[in-house]
């Protein structure tokens, strides 16, 4: 064997070594996330069609958008929250492509959270957070063309992002993936920390957790000028993407922790999203306008006028028959408000309204 030819197999043979290593320690020290659990169910639905209904977006709308609701109220056949904390505007776009290849998606509902868009500095790390979990493919093949050739190797092709180094966290890594539940991509293998509250079922995630347990410090002010181009450039290729394969986008924003609202960051984006899908031709569902409780009902009342709209309330605990029994008592007065609990509005001599705890 020449010199030259021997250069090169010893050049193939320290690449494999190397490679080896990497997918070693990546079993080793990379805990089992949620992120590898959540695209093989995207990739692998329960059904001949796949999903119908992606929804796409970042820890809002995994909490958010519950894809069993959507299904049972006849709005998708078979939907699935494709959403993930860290999630941003350019994985979406990725995601979609990736969530398409094994699915006939009609439509994609994409959550638009702020916190992404204005001053979202790339990061060596964070920009590698999605794209290493994704399955080989064409579409892996494209987002390290797009956006990882001017990064760092090591970064781009091992998870050390996440290594847990200490002997303890290696043996647990090492317990877990040697288990059938890691195998069979169950949940059961799956160590998650920041859900706020369980695991439903298709990407939805029930958060228990008050959210305005954060600080002031946690919030992303609202900086419009702070909207990088590769921000948009992503959002236009999941519209052109979804125009291209026929699949109808709306976009929706989810709600979003109460310092946002008082603030007035989460309207001021509001405004801005309205306005960008304005100019896109995209479906956009919002309202900056601050109704208060009403809210939950007047713009329902306002598009779906022959429907029957049933409000609840967010920190109350319900009976399983409510809606049941809601029916019930519509069917019997189709002409009335039909409630559970009512109060009598109370008003003095003068005829001035009483306050409500004197209401009867």
């Amino acid at each position: 064997m020449s010199n030259k030819i021997l250069k090169y197999v010893r050049t193939v043979v320290f690449i494999a070594i190397v490679a080896g290593l990497v997918r070693c320690m990546d079993y080793a020290m990379m805990p089992s996330g949620y992120i590898r659990y959540i695209i093989h169910e995207a990739d692998n639905a329960d059904t001949d069609e796949g999903y119908d209904n992606i929804i796409i977006g970042a820890s809002h709308a995994r909490s958010a958008i519950n894809p069993v609701k959507l299904d049972e109220a006849g709005a998708s056949d078979n939907a699935f929250n494709l959403a993930i904390p860290g999630e941003t505007v350019t994985d979406s776009y990725y995601l979609l492509m990736e969530s398409d290849r094994h699915n006939n998606v009609k439509r994609v509902i994409y959550d638009l959270d702020y916190q992404y868009w204005c001053n979202y500095a790339e990061r060596e790390f964070e920009d590698c957070f999605i794209y290493t979990w994704l399955p080989f493919s064409n579409v892996k093949l494209k987002y390290i063309a797009d956006n990882l050739l001017t990064k760092d190797f090591r970064t781009v092709y091992s998870k050390r992002w996440a290594y847990e180094i200490s002997s303890s966290a290696i043996m647990n890594n090492l317990k877990v993936k040697s288990s059938a539940a890691y195998r069979n991509y169950s949940m059961d293998a799956v160590e998650i920390h920041d859900a706020g509250g369980p695991y439903a079922a298709k990407g939805f995630f029930y958060r228990d957790m008050k959210m305005d347990s954060l600080v002031p410090s946690d919030i992303v002010a609202w900086d419009e000028s702070g909207i990088s181009d590769k921000v948009l450039d992503s959002f236009e290729k999941t519209v052109q993407y979804c125009k291209k394969n026929n699949i109808e986008l709306v976009c929706v924003t989810s709600p979003i922790t109460p310092t946002t609202s008082v603030n007035g960051y989460s309207e001021q984006a509001g405004a801005y999203f309205t306005r960008l899908c304005e100019e896109y031709g995209v479906e956009y569902r919002y309202t900056t306008d601050n109704l208060k409780p009403h809210k939950k009902y007047f713009y329902a009342m306002q598009e779906f006028r022959d429907s029957i709209i049933i409000t609840v309330d967010d920190d109350l605990v319900y009976s399983n028959d409510l809606i049941e029994s809601l029916m019930t008592l519509h069917k019997k007065h189709p002409d009335c408000v039909c409630a559970r609990r009512v109060h009598k509005m109370e008003f003095d001599s003068t005829g001035k309204l009483l306050p409500y705890k004197r209401w009867g």
